[in-house]
């Protein structure tokens, strides 16, 4: 975070770095163009995969005996950012995208307010955000406060907003301060680019600052701020900071490397990445908890990868990565899966293949939220198993989804459009794209299901990087190199056949009794005969296998993954496994090639036969 001294009195600004010598310069009006909450009651990431927050711990390092403070100061940046060529989106509600129009904000949580005209509206909250604008010929940085659900008429100053269009129940209410003008800001030097947020608390003023490299030779570091008597003070309670590169309001996507405006119809196929850089100031040097959710309806259009980043910097700091491939990743902060068949890759970044029958534990965290597969032998190989059907609780519902297909939700067999989004009295929100059903909780929990007829993909996301995985997707104490039974027992990976599922896969089997998949069809619970890995494949079929994965750039630790799941479930098995980056740890034991013949199984696999 650039060190830049606050300024105690209002007005815009600009400076030339290092010196720091500001210089006032006149103010402008901001854009009208609301930069909106997410409508509902709690933040939720449900296919929109752009919303992160960084969360100051509640306890830590500098912090008194009595817990840490609030977050005085926050920023945002951008670090190994690679092959973005372009960005676009529209900058009215219902108009075209505009090429090099976004928006970057760093955003409070949403608190309490002590604004006297949200006191008489039960469930009014307060909401703050410090924003750069750039429309594609301009740029303003500037503060957008919010009264969230006002939910009447907007006092005197502020502009009405509605979630819904159309619904006049819902109204939230904004305002912006002045803001400081700038030249456009191409978005191919986000590199240079960082959003400063700052809360003074005597006197109560809010600085929004934005600094940036200029294009000139040599270019020089430029610096704005903008400062103003603050509006909705969140003083105390802003307890977490999001940032990312969003749309230019209204709800509205940025669009990386989009079709070009020169040759219509022709992508640019250019796949953007980098890692976004959020940290903030709470009094404490302590690590903030990394916590999927987010608060701002804007979003973009990249996903969130697997890899996690290696931390730099000393600062408290959450480091995500996003691009345009996103592989097995669901959200930013931890991610496992169940793919194929099957191959477990953990909270922690372990992979290994679990082949059983039956219903399992996959992950179970505290008491409100857990996962749960129903295994299913495959009908030509003996010894591999699918994910036929998916059980998730979360805050007290049941979803279930029998045969990638079928959503039952309480027990109750629920029809949902692609496209179409139900949300449950308790607050769980589940959404269909296609052949995918996507569910989240208020606490930023998801879990993403989809079906492809032979097998089922599972990816579940943990709201808390902090939190405690149980079952099998889980690490003890977060260790890739363990896997831990349900009565405590530890195994080091990779863990040998016998104790992996005579001991550890059985401690995690789920009675009739206690299971979410009795709504969907049965099948009979077994381990594997003998291990089945991609050395046990004919020579013939593992060779053509092996070249397709590695013409789709699978990484060298999912590569027998892939080549078993091509061979067992078809080609369009390769996809998952595209430009996915490399697990933390492999989990099975090496496996040389056997050599055998033949379009079977190798003998050492066995005869196929029901199990």
């Amino acid at each position: 975070m650039t060190n830049i001294v606050n300024q105690s009195r209002p007005g815009c600004f600009t400076a030339t770095y290092p010196t720091v010598t500001w210089q006032e310069i006149a103010c402008v009006v901001a854009p009208r163009t609301p930069m909106a909450p997410k409508p509902g009651p709690t933040p939720l990431t449900v296919g929109r995969e752009s919303h992160v927050v960084a969360e100051r711990p509640r306890t830590g390092i500098g912090c008194p005996p009595n817990g840490c403070g609030p977050i005085t100061r926050a920023s945002g940046s951008f670090e190994n950012v690679t092959e973005v060529v372009g960005v676009s989106s529209p900058i009215t509600r219902a108009g075209e995208p505009v090429r090099n129009a976004y928006t970057l904000q760093l955003n409070t949580n949403y608190f309490p307010t002590t604004a006297e005209s949200c006191q008489t509206h039960p469930g009014c909250q307060g909401w703050q955000q410090f924003v750069l604008a750039n429309d594609g010929a301009q740029a303003y940085v500037y503060i957008q406060y919010w009264l969230r659900n006002y939910n009447a008429e907007c006092p005197d100053g502020w502009d009405e907003h509605y979630p819904f269009p159309g619904d006049v129940t819902a109204i939230s209410c904004y305002q912006n301060t002045a803001a400081v003008p700038a030249a456009n800001m191409p978005i191919t030097a986000m590199e240079t680019f960082e959003l400063i947020g700052i809360e003074n608390g005597n006197p109560i003023l809010d600085s929004a600052m934005f600094r940036y490299d200029t294009q000139g030779t040599p270019p020089e570091t430029k610096l704005l701020r903008v400062t103003a008597g603050s509006t909705v003070n969140p003083g105390q309670e802003w307890r977490q900071a999001e940032f990312n590169v969003f749309g230019y309001g209204n709800g509205s996507d940025a669009i990386f490397n989009p079709d070009n405006p020169d040759n219509p119809g022709h992508a640019d196929y250019h796949d953007a990445d980098m890692h976004v850089r959020t940290q903030i100031n709470y009094g404490g040097l302590s690590k903030p908890r990394c916590v999927n959710g987010g608060f701002s309806d804007e979003a973009n259009n990249l996903n969130f990868v697997a890899s996690k980043p290696a931390a730099t910097g000393t600062a408290p700091a959450i480091l995500v990565h996003q691009g345009s491939t996103g592989g097995i990743a669901l959200n930013g902060c931890d991610v496992a899966a169940i793919i194929g068949d099957t191959h477990q890759y953990t909270s922690a970044g372990l992979a290994y293949d679990f082949q059983a029958t039956g219903d399992f534990i996959e992950a179970q965290v505290g008491t409100m939220f857990e996962v749960q597969t129903r295994k299913a032998n495959t009908p030509s190989w003996a010894n591999a198993s699918v994910n036929r059907s998916v059980g998730v609780r979360m805050s007290g519902s049941r979803v279930t989804v029998c045969d990638g297909s079928r959503l039952v939700v309480n027990g109750t067999t629920t029809g949902l459009a692609s496209g179409a989004s139900l949300r449950l009295p308790t607050g769980v929100n589940i959404e269909r794209v296609d052949n995918s059903y996507t569910v989240s909780d208020p606490s930023g929990n998801g879990v993403r299901i989809t079906g492809y007829g032979s097998h089922t993909d599972v990816k579940v996301g943990i709201a808390d990087r902090s939190a405690a995985v149980r079952g099998l997707l889980g690490n003890p104490d977060n260790d890739p190199t363990r896997l831990e039974a349900k009565d405590g027992r530890q195994f080091t990976v990779p863990v040998p056949f016998n104790l992996l599922y005579g001991v550890f896969g059985n401690s995690w089997r789920v009675s009739p009794s206690a299971s979410l998949l009795q709504p969907c069809t049965t099948v009979a619970a077994a381990n594997p005969s003998s291990p089945f890995y991609a050395g046990h494949l004919p020579s013939q079929i593992r060779q053509r296998a092996q070249d397709l994965c590695n013409a789709r750039g699978t990484a060298q630790g999912w590569l027998d993954a892939c080549v078993l799941d091509v061979v067992v479930l078809g080609d369009h098995a390769v996809g998952v496994y595209t430009d996915q980056p490399e697990p933390a740890v492999l989990g099975n034991p090496p496996q040389p090639p056997i050599p055998c013949s033949g379009s079977g199984p190798c003998p050492r696999n066995g005869p196929v036969q029901p199990r």
